[in-house]
């Protein structure tokens, strides 16, 4: 038996989920609950914070990512968001909701079928609602736990933030817009997929 095929018969899960050159598709935030501020940082208004749970289908911090991971744990992907929403829980009004993350991220294995991933950087979101509509600039992070059942599929645990760093909110009645900062701080579940 030669020494690679000793070491691949070797290798963890959790070894072979950051492996150099492996892809993963991580699917986001299907379950969980989230914290959510918004401000006008114009306006001497008191921030506004609600709490939302839910699951798949209603919560804005679904996300659907592609990673690729370049060696040492090192990770550069992306993550896409969108959801329309009407009448239920949290939702009132028709909402629409589109966003994407760039990430760079860095993942190490802790124990053979667990790994932790920890990802950062911008995002961009765009908000309407029967109401208003608003744009965002945000800084975000991520920071993951990675269980591994099976060699290329990982359940997770997400713990994370983002905050808005430029936005501007339009209200649609009068066409008056007003500066808004997002800022928003959960717990959720995902499902990974590597290859």
């Amino acid at each position: 038996m030669s020494l690679l095929a000793l070491s691949l018969l070797l290798a963890s899960p959790a070894d072979s989920f950051a492996a150099r050159g492996s892809n993963v598709i991580a699917a986001e935030g299907l379950a969980g609950f989230a914290t959510y501020r918004s401000s006008y940082p114009d306006l001497d208004d008191e921030p506004r914070t609600r709490l939302q749970l839910g699951a798949l289908g209603m919560l804005p911090f679904m996300r659907l990512g592609y990673h690729r991971f370049l060696g040492h744990g090192l990770s550069l992907g992306t993550g896409v968001q969108f959801l329309k929403a009407r009448g239920n829980l949290h939702y009132s009004e028709e909402t629409t909701v589109w966003g994407a993350t760039p990430r760079i991220g860095w993942s190490t294995p802790i124990a053979a079928s667990t790994a932790f991933w920890l990802r950062a950087g911008p995002g961009v979101s765009y908000i309407t609602t029967d109401a208003t509509r608003a744009g965002q600039i945000s800084l975000g992070a991520e920071a993951i736990l990675v269980f591994i059942p099976a060699r290329d599929l990982g359940l997770m645990m997400v713990a994370f933030f983002e905050s808005g760093v430029a936005g501007r909110e339009i209200v649609e009645s009068t066409n008056t817009g007003r500066a808004i900062r997002f800022r928003t701080t959960g717990l959720a579940l995902g499902v990974t997929v590597a290859f």
